[in-house]
């Protein structure tokens, strides 16, 4: 007899199939059901809990942004007190050597010149921790909370699809045995 030949369904003397094999049918169609709502349910439930948690993320985006306007505000001031330390800091010295009758030629002079180059790369670290200080990853978050809001979807249908092949077996196992009888 080939695999998925059609059968008869197996006779009892009652005409039908077994009150046994009908117990363990409807039982197996409970429990397919029961698998496939609360698949649904649950699915719906991390879905729209993953929607939350994007939404979060988004919020958490556009407060990060505040806190980078911020920093970059934060940062043009410190710049300008950089900038008017470091000029003061070379008048200083200029007016020091000046008054004590030194040249402004050779070593004072390179003094004078790394003072005013280490202003600079200190208002250099200042910009890059401005435009950098905290990357900003709630867009990746939130993308990834929706993924997997849709994934949780995606497997509650599996698994229904999955729960309705195994009562299918059952079922057909259950028939089986009732024809071999």
């Amino acid at each position: 007899m080939a695999y998925f030949e059609a059968r008869p369904l197996p006779k009892t003397s009652g005409g039908g199939i077994s009150g046994a094999a009908t117990g363990a049918i409807a039982m197996g169609a409970a429990s397919a059901l029961t698998n496939i709502f609360t698949g649904i349910i649950g699915a719906h439930s991390t879905k729209r809990a993953g929607e939350f948690n994007a939404r979060m993320f988004e919020f958490e985006g556009r407060l990060n942004a505040i806190k980078q306007r911020q920093r970059k505000l934060s940062a043009k001031v410190e710049v300008k007190r950089i900038r008017r330390e470091g000029m003061a800091i070379y008048g200083t010295q200029r007016a020091t050597y000046a008054a004590s009758g030194v040249r402004l030629s050779g070593s004072p002079v390179a003094v004078m010149k790394e003072s005013l180059k280490q202003a600079e790369l200190d208002i250099i670290y200042t910009n890059i921790n401005a435009e950098y200080g905290d990357v900003d990853t709630t867009r990746v978050s939130a993308g990834m909370e929706r993924l997997k809001g849709s994934q949780a979807g995606s497997q509650a249908i599996t698994d229904a699809g999955s729960s309705l092949l195994k009562f299918g077996t059952s079922l057909y196992t259950i028939l089986d045995k009732e024809g071999r009888k």
